[in-house]
């Protein structure tokens, strides 16, 4: 066998322990590893979902915006409406003074 070789019982020992070592050392990296991997699968799942709510947010904003501007027209054709609305009862209101008018004319004359 190749340890054997080696030389005295003492050296096969410290070659034991070395490689327990290095097994063991193998070990806590291996784990570090898995542990890291673990983390960053949730890290990525922390960062997607924060990527999602971020993408909701954008369309909420945008939304809004849109529902200001949307707001903001309907206002001013409220406005034009209602000034449309007085223009139009003005108009009104002249035209049957005029009919009286005509009226008390046409009354004088026959």
């Amino acid at each position: 066998m190749f340890l054997t070789n080696i030389g005295d019982g003492m050296e096969v020992e410290e070659l034991h322990h070395v490689l327990q070592e290095r097994d063991s050392s193998i070990a806590e990296f291996k784990a570090k590893l898995d542990k890291a991997e673990t983390d960053q699968k949730q890290l990525q799942k922390i960062y997607n979902s924060k990527q999602q709510e971020l993408e909701k947010l954008q369309r909420k904003i945008k939304l809004n915006a849109e529902n200001e501007q949307l707001q903001a027209q309907v206002k001013e054709f409220q406005n034009k409406e209602k000034n449309i609305s007085s223009s139009l009862d003005e108009t009104i209101k002249r035209m049957r003074d005029k009919e009286i008018v005509i009226s008390r004319l046409d009354a004088e004359i026959r």
